[in-house]
C-alpha cells in the first residue's frame, strides 16, 4: 500500500507574482501535516549571460544574485500564507520538468502539485507544457489543481481503459486517494465505450446496447480484482468521445477529484488515455490526479 504522505513537492511558475497553485497546495500540506518543498525552476536565457560576460562580469555571479532574489521571493510568497510549520522554499536551475522530478528524489516526497494552464482555451490544446513534463517525468503522484482543494474529498471519479497497465495503477491510484480524502469519499470508475455509427438505427440502437452491457460486465470484473476498499466502487459506462464524457460525468456528477493513470514512463511516456486524459484533465472543473506506475525515483 502506497504509504502516508508526508512531503509534498509544489511546483511554482512564478516567484515574483503569487502563482495560484501556492495557496491551495500550502492548505492541503496543512490538512495532511505534511512538509512542503516550494519549488521554483529557472534558468537565466543565454542572451542574458553573453551579456553579461561581455560586459566583463562573472555569468555565475549573475545567477546566484537572481536565485537570491527569487528566493527571497518565494519565501515571501509563502509567508502571506498559513501553511504548515515545515515549508522549504527551494530555486533550481534548469528544465522545470527535469528539476521537479529530481528534488522529488533529492527530498523523498510522496507527492507533487503542480497547476494547470491559465492560458485562453482558444490558444491551447494541450494540459499545459509545464505541467504535462512533470507529469511525464515525476515518478510520484501529480495533484493538478483546478481550484481550491475540498476536504474531507467527498465524491472522486475514477477512470480506466482496462488495459494491461490499468490495475496497477489503479490500485496505486486509490491507495493514494485513502490518503487525500481525510474521510470515506464516494467512489465511481468510468469506462468510456466509443459511440458506434451506422446508417440503420435499428442496428445502431442494437449493437450500442450489447456493447454497453459487455463494456459493464468487463468493468465490473475489472473492479473484483482490484484491491478490496472500505467502501463499495460503483461501476460507470458511457458511449461517445472519450475526454467529453469524463468532463461531462465530472460535472453531472460534482465530482471534487478525477483520477487518471499513466505508464510511468520517462521521456515520451503517455497516459493511459494518451491525449484524451490530457484533454479530460485540461477541461475538468475540478482537480486531477495523475499516478504513474511504481518506480524507483
Amino acid at each position: 500500500m502506497t504509504g502516508p504522505i508526508r512531503r509534498i513537492v509544489v511546483a511554482v511558475g512564478s516567484a515574483f507574482k503569487e502563482d495560484p497553485v501556492l495557496a491551495p497546495a500550502l492548505a492541503l500540506g496543512r490538512e495532511l501535516g505534511a512538509r512542503l518543498h516550494v519549488v521554483h525552476v529557472f534558468d537565466l536565457p543565454d542572451v542574458v549571460s553573453h551579456t553579461y560576460s561581455r560586459e566583463g562580469h562573472d555569468p555565475e555571479t549573475l545567477r546566484e544574485r537572481y536565485e537570491r532574489e527569487l528566493r527571497g521571493a518565494l519565501e515571501d510568497q509563502v509567508a502571506e500564507h498559513e501553511g504548515p510549520p515545515e515549508t522549504e522554499c527551494l530555486v533550481v536551475r534548469g528544465s522545470t520538468a527535469n528539476g521537479i522530478a529530481e528534488t522529488v528524489g533529492r527530498v523523498g516526497a510522496e507527492l507533487v502539485i503542480v497547476g494547470a494552464s491559465r492560458e485562453p482555451r482558444k490558444l491551447r490544446n494541450t494540459l499545459g507544457t509545464v505541467a504535462e513534463r512533470v507529469i511525464a517525468r515525476s515518478p510520484r503522484p501529480v495533484l493538478v489543481v483546478k481550484r481550491e482543494a475540498v476536504t474531507p474529498l467527498r465524491r472522486v471519479l475514477t477512470t480506466t481503459d482496462l488495459s494491461d497497465e490499468a490495475g496497477d495503477v489503479f490500485d496505486r491510484a486509490l491507495d493514494t486517494v485513502d490518503w487525500l480524502a481525510r474521510g470515506t469519499p464516494e467512489v465511481r470508475c468510468l469506462f468510456t465505450v466509443p459511440e458506434l455509427v451506422s446508417f440503420v438505427p435499428v442496428i445502431t440502437d442494437r449493437k450500442e446496447g450489447e456493447e454497453m452491457a459487455r463494456a459493464r460486465a468487463k468493468l465490473v470484473h475489472f473492479l473484483q480484482d482490484r484491491k478490496q476498499r472500505s467502501a463499495p466502487i460503483a461501476p460507470q459506462v458511457r458511449t461517445g468521445s472519450p475526454a467529453g464524457e469524463i468532463v461531462a460525468e465530472a460535472r453531472e456528477w460534482g465530482a471534487d477529484l478525477v483520477v487518471f493513470g499513466s505508464h510511468g514512463r520517462t521521456g515520451a511516456a503517455r497516459l493511459l488515455l494518451g491525449s484524451v486524459a490530457s484533454a479530460a484533465i485540461r477541461d475538468v472543473e475540478c482537480n486531477a490526479l495523475v499516478v504513474p506506475l511504481h518506480r524507483d525515483a
